[in-house]
Order: structure tokens, then sequence, then C-alpha cells
């Protein structure tokens, strides 16, 4: 969970248009994870073209998409070519040992999202949107949700271990989130 956010002291529409176009953001990020767009980026900073060989796509779309990706920091381009970011290659590439590529696949599925697009009516008559209006206990697998969970734990101990360094060493670098606690394996 993050902090609350300090309140402006001067009425600010942004944050609204922000709140209302975060599914662009999220949308593409999904598309780009589908195409295996990080991986691509990853076997070397290119351009749409190759990029677009690369994943299987129109060089138009690639570049629109990476263009976008770009916007919103997730990847870098200078003189027409795409590189990642310090982000993006740590958490993005699908073969980075930090990589949260399972986790977003997960988060980005239909079922996940299906609560979202149905809340204005879960939010009138409080119930979920699951088959039978579950909660907790008895809730269906979410397909994938197994692998997710599997790779997660495993960025999780690998993370821990920085965490652990970081707080020896006297710093909070390296704070972050962590679902469970269990002993890590170093």
């Amino acid at each position: 969970m993050q902090p609350a956010m300090a309140v402006d002291a001067a009425p600010n529409p942004g944050i609204i248009f922000e709140t209302l176009l975060a599914h662009q953001r999220s949308a593409a990020l999904r598309t780009a994870i589908e195409l295996d767009v990080f991986r691509a980026v990853g076997e070397g900073p290119a351009d749409a073209a190759t990029l677009a060989t690369r994943c299987s796509t129109s060089q138009r779309g690639m570049r629109i998409l990476c263009d976008f990706l770009t916007i919103i920091g997730l990847l870098a381009k200078q003189d027409g070519v795409y590189s990642h970011t310090p982000t993006s290659a740590m958490f993005l590439d699908p073969r980075s040992p930090t990589s949260l590529h399972a986790t977003a696949r997960f988060l980005g599925l239909a079922e996940m999202r299906t609560t979202y697009d149905e809340l204005t009516e879960i939010v009138r008559s409080g119930r979920t949107s699951l088959p039978g209006g579950q909660c907790g206990a008895g809730q269906p697998d979410l397909g994938g949700f197994r692998a997710w969970d599997g790779a997660h734990d495993g960025a999780a101990d690998r993370t821990a271990g920085r965490h652990r360094i970081a707080r020896a060493q006297g710093s909070d670098a390296g704070s972050g989130y962590r679902r469970r606690a269990r002993p890590v394996r170093d």
C-alpha cells in the first residue's frame, strides 16, 4: 500500500484525467507483454521494423505501441531505436530474475479485470462478481493463478535477499512489497 497522498491546496483536474485514462496505460502494457516486446527489446536495442519482425507484428503497430511505452517511461528511444529503461529491464524482461512478467500476466487476466468492469453494480449490491457471490475460501482458481503464485514466490525470495543485505548495511533501499513472510533460501 502506498502512503496517503498529500491533498493539493488548489483544485487540479489532472488526477481526474490521469485516472480516467489509466486503462490506456494498462492496455498498452498488457499488449506489450502478450506480444513479448520486452523480451524482444532485451535481445538488443532495435528499431520498430526489427521489433515487429521479432514479435510477428506490423511495423506501424509496433512503432505506435513502442512510442506510447516510451511516453509512459517503460522504453527509451533514441534516433528511432528502442531500448530498455532500467525499470523495464529489471521488471518486464521475462529473462530477468526479478521479472514481474508472470504477475503482470496474471493481473491482466480477463477474470481479474471483470470485477472492475462491474464495480458500480458490486458497490450498489455489496456482493462480489464471482460465481455464486462467494468471497474468500471457495473462490475459483482464476486460471493461471498457481503458475503466477509460484513465479511470484521465486521473485519475492530473490528480492528479500536484497532487502536483507540493504537492512544489514543500514539502508532502507530495497524496501518493497512482500506478499507473505516465509523463510528465504539464499
